[in-house]
């Protein structure tokens, strides 16, 4: 930078005027400047490749002692057009004789751009001409105004300078602060402290904003060293902390926050961390943004999807992992590989994870996942699986909650699998209700029931292969719906045992109370029962289950109740079968038919039974009734009976 042609007015007599000008530009006389004395205001301009870039104004010089001292530094490129001013009612400038503005002081300083929209103040100073720098060492204070933050994000939108400064404004405070006109950043050192009322705070030890040359205001800010960052949101207030944060001005109003090397928040018992934290923010709105390994703590409640039998401990937050998680204040999602857990309560893994957030009761009133969601839970030593598409859950009251899965839903306990394209479990305090549609389907071991076992007659064994036999029972309707142990299916029921089928258009099956083991079965509606030896049909069956064995100690049908088997048929109003004894008792108008094998090759016979009652033992091929009340006969076409 080159010092040519001090320009020096003042307010002297003219002869005054020139004779100190002169002995400025006397080298003979230079040294005569320090002990002369100039009042009534002075200017000097500096200048570099024909600009002037800066120019010096003050009310008296006393040797190197300037009084009221003024600096313009004008715009690049831009000749005499002022960007910033330095002011200050002392200094010393102890070159001044030698063409060098280099200045100190230990009194009050003030740097504010042309506009007024930042105005630095402090006490204690330095400042460099070469450099175009300066250092302010002590109790610096900044204040901006908000409204040129940024201003003139659209083309043409001008600042209005003329407005007071107050409340709402910027504040920055610090120990102390560089400004280095030569490339436009502005340092804030030692005990850094920012707010912007209502939306921002920063602590941090040290402080750079980059001064924007295109537009009014400034464009980014650059924060490290113990950083800590409050957005002061109404709805989730949050403290961030991290090595480092950079603060961009956007367009439309949006500025960007962007924290680095391990940055963490915290607010309202929640917790997290990540590879970066984002914060986009609006005039109304903040949208807080986790990025890579994204992990979060919360504390939502306690979250489960069937009511257990353990006892209540202490609550755990939930834990959840991501590949990054955003916050706007109401609605928290988390993206790409997410797991949660609570504690050893039960665990979640899906691709998306969205949860509405009631700040004020710190619950979640909504959670959403979606993408192979499937989440564990633990009763004891037992484990209850839920898998879907979708995985939807609410808190209706306490102790109350829903659970939708959709899209291949299934739920695995120890007891039974359920599945369907729909399962709704309503959780309440003592109990669930399970609720299974569109293509339902319930399966639970053979354990739980070995047979029907209404079909078997005598010599005719069955042709399943045992290396085959199914070990589970399989129930499939439209849908279902099982409270506590009870199951009430409907719409084209089928109920799969390991010899037979039984379809219905309804079905209630009865549980013992630890669901090991099926009680009851009762069935309406077009009902038919096939198995290996035989078939039935009747209006409606009602069977009772063995606790120990398991298989049907009782079976009664009504209803137009007709039987097919290999050597004949039966029917009547009402059936009452005893499997362990292979006996069935016929009532209401009862009729049963078998074949009477000829040894001699004769053509075989038929034998009719009709009367008010029959017994038929299926194990011997006999029938009787009560004496008296039955007869029997033999016919020749066995479809006329």
């Amino acid at each position: 930078m080159q010092s040519c042609a001090q320009i020096l007015k003042s307010s002297f007599p003219t002869a005054a005027a020139a004779a100190f000008f002169l002995i400025l530009l006397n080298e003979t006389q230079a040294a005569d400047i320090e002990s002369a004395t100039i009042r009534g205001g002075w200017e000097a301009a500096v200048t570099e490749n024909n600009q002037v870039t800066t120019i010096l104004r003050g009310e008296e010089i006393n040797g190197s002692r300037i009084t009221q001292l003024s600096i313009q530094l004008n715009k690049e490129g831009a000749q005499s057009t002022p960007e910033f001013f330095i002011e200050s009612p002392e200094c010393n400038m102890p070159y001044l004789s030698e063409g060098n503005y280099d200045a100190s002081s230990a009194k009050n300083i003030i740097l504010r751009t042309a506009d007024g929209g930042f105005v630095i103040e402090g006490v204690g100073w330095q400042w460099s001409q070469s450099q175009a720098l300066l250092v302010i060492s002590n109790k610096v204070s900044t204040t901006i105004k908000k409204d040129l933050i940024g201003a003139g994000r659209k083309k043409g939108n001008k600042p209005d300078s003329s407005e007071p400064q107050n409340s709402s404004n910027v504040k920055i405070q610090s120990n102390r602060f560089v400004f280095n006109h030569a490339n436009s950043k502005a340092i804030y050192q030692d005990q850094v402290f920012a707010t912007d009322p209502g939306r921002l705070e920063i602590s941090c030890g040290k402080l750079q904003i980059d001064l924007s040359e295109e537009i009014q205001g400034f464009k980014e800010v650059l924060a490290e060293d113990q950083l800590v960052i409050k957005l002061l949101d109404a709805n989730a207030p949050i403290q961030a902390s991290g090595g480092r944060a950079i603060y961009r001005i956007g367009q439309e109003s949006q500025d960007v926050i962007e924290i680095m090397d391990a940055p963490a928040w915290s607010t309202q018992g929640h917790n997290g961390k990540g590879d970066r934290i984002r914060v986009t923010a609006s005039e109304t709105r903040q949208f807080f943004k986790v990025i890579g390994k994204a992990w979060a703590s919360l504390d939502l409640g306690d979250i489960r999807i069937q009511q257990t039998n353990e006892p209540e401990s202490e609550q755990q937050p939930i834990e959840i992992s991501a590949d990054q998680y955003e916050f706007d204040g109401t609605e928290l999602r988390f993206e790409g590989l997410v797991k949660a857990s609570q504690g050893d309560a039960w665990t979640l893994s899906c691709k998306t994870l969205t949860a509405d957030i009631d700040e004020k009761q710190k619950t979640a009133v909504m959670i959403e996942a979606s993408g192979m969601v499937q989440m564990n839970q633990q009763d004891g030593d037992e484990d209850f699986i839920a898998k879907a598409n979708k995985v939807v859950y609410e808190p209706i009251a306490p102790g109350q909650e829903t659970v939708i899965l959709t899209g291949n839903a299934q739920v695995d306990t120890e007891e039974f699998v359920a599945r369907g394209e729909r399962i709704e479990i309503n959780k309440k305090e003592v109990s669930n209700t399970i609720h299974v549609s569109r293509l339902a389907t319930l399966e639970f071991p053979d354990s739980t029931i070995s047979s029907i076992g209404i079909l078997n007659f005598g010599d005719n064994q069955s042709t399943r292969d045992p290396s085959k036999a199914l070990n589970q029972v399989r129930i499939t309707s439209k849908e279902y719906s099982l409270i506590v142990n009870k199951a009430v299916f409907t719409g084209e029921v089928s109920i799969h045992f390991p010899d037979e089928t039984l379809n219905c258009d309804t079905l209630e099956v009865m549980f013992s109370p630890d669901r090991k083991w099926i009680k009851n079965i009762f069935a309406t509606g077009a009902v038919h029962l096939v198995g290996e030896q035989g078939r039935m049909t009747c209006r409606e069956i009602n069977g009772i289950f063995s606790s120990s064995t398991h298989q049907m100690e009782r079976l009664r049908a009504e209803g137009n109740v007709s039987m097919t088997h290999p050597r004949g048929k039966a029917r009547g109003e009402t059936a009452v079968f005893y499997p362990q004894t292979q006996m069935i008792e016929l009532q209401g108008e009862p009729r049963i038919m078998t074949t009477l094998e000829s040894k001699s090759g004769r053509p075989s016979q038929y034998i009719l039974a009709e009367g008010e009652s029959l017994m038929w033992d299926q194990a011997k091929h006999r029938f009787n009734g009560p004496r008296g009340r039955y007869r029997i006969k033999t016919i020749k076409n066995p479809e006329v009976w």
